[in-house]
């Protein structure tokens, strides 16, 4: 297992930086004009076509730039799910790729949010994200792949393996190490695949939901709210949005292969963001839970002292420094 602690200083805090004139605003994708979405999409496109920055005798599969990010989430997947550290290491991971972006791809915005509520109605297929037009993320899979057909991504090929949900389920029942397997990072190539699910965001996505999420009282109980399955179908806001999108965006481990992974996971940082700010006095560092999955193996309760790592793609950071989207290394909103 890789382990979540590191010995490197985190660095000076972008916070003393941080000021109206120069924070990015974050929004969402349909407010965006198609200017501004042809210019993310571009940008994301220009992050595949970049060479890997990582060791490819360790990481075959990760032919570019963008495939770092995706075997960077695999390396991590035991330990940044279903636990305290969730929430702060998404919440810096999408902040990194957001700063790719701008810093390697000359992408000039701010990382878009999706806003799931208000795709709830309509249809995925038809909605501006997935519509597969020039302005959006690309369309539905289609064939007996499900392989993204039209739009931005459909040339995209997904480099890694697909990870049955049993290596997880193993891992809990049988008390496992958290180890993932030795073929991780095998490059499999395959068709970028989608299965647009609206009955998963219509019952886990919706607007009681976020209501629900949102009035939680605690940090503990918002995590529990957001990503615990409750039944058939019921994944809670983050997994529905998950198997909302299918295919690909639906694989635990490999999840970002699908661009709108970071539009997703930009949507639950808002989330964490507005339930913070209802009582910002106690909840701005309030954490619950151990430092890995269903705390299998069993680990230490996260402290704010701890540091987190993100492997080669940025410094190791304390979890304290993750906690306000205004300071540590951020400086953003949401509109």
């Amino acid at each position: 297992m890789v382990l979540m602690l590191g010995l490197l200083a985190s660095a000076a805090p972008a916070h003393q930086r941080c000021k109206e004139e120069n924070m990015m605003v974050r929004k969402e994708w349909s407010s965006l004009s198609p200017h501004e979405r042809v210019a993310y999409s571009d940008a994301v496109t220009c992050l595949q076509n970049l060479p890997s920055q990582l060791n490819n005798t360790q990481y075959p599969g990760a032919k570019n730039r963008y495939a770092d990010f995706v075997a960077t989430h695999i390396n991590y997947t035991f330990i940044i799910h279903l636990d305290a550290i969730f929430l702060p290491w998404h919440r810096d991971y999408v902040w990194l790729y957001e700063s790719a972006l701008r810093d390697e791809c000359g992408y000039q915005g701010a990382q878009p949010y999706w806003d799931w509520p208000a795709y709830v109605e309509g249809g995925l297929e038809k909605s501006q994200l997935f519509d597969g037009s020039a302005y959006s993320m690309g369309s539905n899979g289609k064939g007996n792949n499900s392989c993204v057909y039209k739009g931005p991504f459909s040339n995209y090929t997904a480099p890694f393996p697909y990870f049955p949900n049993s290596i997880i389920m193993d891992n809990i029942e049988n008390n496992g190490t958290g180890a993932i397997p030795s073929w991780s990072f095998d490059y499999e190539p395959n068709c970028f695949q989608r299965y647009l699910n609206d009955e998963a965001l219509r019952l886990n996505n919706n607007y009681s939901c976020i209501e629900t999420l949102l009035s939680q009282p605690t940090i503990g109980e918002f995590q529990n709210y957001l990503s615990t399955p409750e039944g058939d179908a019921h994944y809670g806001p983050h997994g529905g949005g998950h198997v909302a999108m299918g295919g690909d965006g639906a694989d635990l481990f490999t999840s970002p292969t699908d661009p709108v992974f970071f539009l997703h996971h930009a949507q639950v940082d808002r989330m964490w963001t507005i339930w913070q700010s209802y009582d910002i006095k106690t909840r701005r560092y309030a954490l619950n839970g151990t430092q890995t999955l269903e705390n299998v193996p069993p680990s230490p309760e996260l402290t704010l002292d701890d540091h987190i790592t993100w492997g080669p793609l940025g410094v190791n950071r304390t979890t304290r420094e993750l906690m306000d989207v205004q300071a540590g290394p951020f400086c953003y909103r949401y509109e």
